[in-house]
């Protein structure tokens, strides 16, 4: 076998882990097509409801909708970092969290403002390690593509060389 072909078959196999981790990528991200936003679970504080590595989706939820014990996905003012805890009481339109794992409520009540939407009990365990590896190390989309590149024109090569 000369070179050129264990090259291809190198190519191929990278290029089909690529495409199997790129599916499985965009099938976590399905559910935003029907408002269904993923977060990834970073913390133990939701434990044993959730598990570190674990990826949640919330929804917009209204105000009024939102009661006692939902789980939340929600952010401090000025923060970026969402946090997934259970309302623990409503009061004067402040909200007081507490995560399952914990032993005190939070020390921060937050305003609705702050509430991106109720979390739901469909959760992926173990997936959020590999989507925040890919979100927190876009070179390797950059990787990917080069290899995806490589394996076109290695697919393509008799049309580049005709005579």
């Amino acid at each position: 076998m000369n070179a050129l072909k264990v090259y291809k078959k190198i190519v191929d196999f990278a290029a089909d882990v690529i495409y199997i981790f790129a599916i499985l990528y965009a099938l976590v991200h399905a559910p935003m097509l029907l408002g269904h936003k993923p977060v990834v679970i970073v913390s133990n504080s939701m434990s044993p409801t959730l598990k570190v590595g674990s990826i949640v989706y919330y929804t917009y939820t209204p105000e009024e909708e939102l009661k006692q014990y939902d789980m939340i996905a929600f952010s401090y003012d000025g923060e970026d970092e969402l946090i997934t805890h259970r309302i623990n009481s409503i009061n004067n339109g402040k909200f007081e969290t507490k995560g399952d794992g914990n032993d005190k409520a939070d020390s921060k009540l937050i305003e609705y403002s702050n509430i991106k939407g109720r979390v739901s009990n469909v959760f992926i365990p173990f997936l959020g390690y590999y989507v925040g590896y890919v979100n927190n190390n876009m070179y390797i989309i950059v990787c990917a593509v080069l290899i995806l590149i490589a394996e076109f024109i290695l697919d393509n090569l008799k049309c580049f060389f005709k005579r």
